[in-house]
């Protein structure tokens, strides 16, 4: 299957302060659907919970616009629910289901347009003894949605939530800095603390397109820790979500021959196995030599790549794989 991706922001190699990335919430721009829409949705959506005891309704944050501004970009958000973006992903993969529930192609188009449910994906960076930035994976545990489930990903990753990731204050709604953003979401899955995290740099924001994938804008940043890999791997089963990563982390060193031959190993690309002298330099890969990647996880190895060898090194991996990953 072709991965395609919209980027939807593109911040260059090294990308730009997360300061520089402003949350603009607007209530008027939460989107309303029409009565048989709604109902709809409820139907199938009292099946998929039936179904899968784990699914469970929230409130989201919903990306409306990408914009400029005179101090960097804003992004104007509103708030849509789980509900809405899981029938979203179901009825845009599965013609089936789109039928049964009674909507139609045009329906389906108008709920792939208005819900957009932003996430924050964040690669941590930690240094090595060598000096050499390694990155930090994981694989999804089984609790997870089906989409990244039993696959590569980044801890840290996930939705911005309107219970967590929003504040009041004098009866006005505002969304949190995007940097206590990240610094919660890491924390949550790793036990890192925001203040054992440097600022941000967010690298693009990019949607997953293809069928299968997540399907959602995610805001796609780097944040070095100088936390010791002891030190989190000490902390791992006692953070709060540690159940979404199984197993050991894994730690992959942003080195160009290693990073180069890790995602060359990509079952969704060139599925070429990892020669075992470099699998070696890859701790918790384990027996494993082809790996298989979430949808985000797997540009996020692109975007890494370009920010530490440059655009030679991602345009190189765009027109290589160029039958495999597209951009729309």
């Amino acid at each position: 299957m072709v991965r395609t991706y919209e980027v939807l922001a593109d911040f260059g190699p090294q990308g730009v302060s997360v300061s520089s990335i402003k949350l603009d919430y607007r209530p008027d721009e939460t989107y309303r659907l029409s009565e048989s829409l709604r109902n709809g949705i409820f139907g199938a959506w009292e099946e998929y919970s039936k179904s899968d005891e784990r699914l469970s309704n929230s409130l989201l944050v919903n990306l409306r616009k990408v914009g400029n501004t005179e101090s960097g970009t804003s992004l104007c958000v509103g708030l849509s629910q789980f509900m809405d973006y899981y029938a979203m992903k179901e009825f845009s993969d599965k013609e089936d289901d789109r039928i049964k529930y009674g909507f139609s192609e045009e329906d389906v188009k108008s709920l792939v347009g208005e819900v957009n449910v932003l996430s924050s994906f964040p690669a941590v960076l930690l240094e090595g003894d060598d000096g050499v930035d390694n990155l930090l994976m994981g694989v999804k545990g089984r609790e997870t949605l089906k989409e990244g489930r039993l696959r590569l990903s980044f801890p840290g990753a996930g939705y911005l939530r309107a219970d967590v990731d929003t504040s009041v204050s004098d009866g006005v709604t505002s969304v949190n800095s995007l940097q206590s953003i990240i610094g919660r979401k890491i924390g949550s899955e790793t036990g890192i603390m925001p203040s054992e995290l440097d600022e941000a740099n967010v690298l693009a924001i990019v949607r997953d397109t293809y069928p299968g994938s997540h399907k959602n804008p995610g805001i796609m940043s780097v944040v070095r820790s100088g936390i010791s890999l002891e030190e989190l791997i000490g902390r791992k089963g006692g953070a709060e979500d540690s159940w979404e990563h199984k197993g050991s982390y894994v730690i992959v060193p942003l080195d160009k021959e290693i990073i180069s031959y890790f995602i060359d190993s990509d079952r969704s690309l060139g599925n070429v196995s990892i020669p075992e002298n470099h699998a070696r330099e890859i701790s918790g890969l384990g027996n494993t030599r082809n790996i298989e990647t979430t949808g985000k996880s797997l540009f996020m190895l692109f975007l890494a790549g370009r920010r530490s060898f440059g655009s030679e090194f991602y345009d190189g991996l765009l027109e290589k794989y160029s039958d495999s990953l597209v951009l729309e």
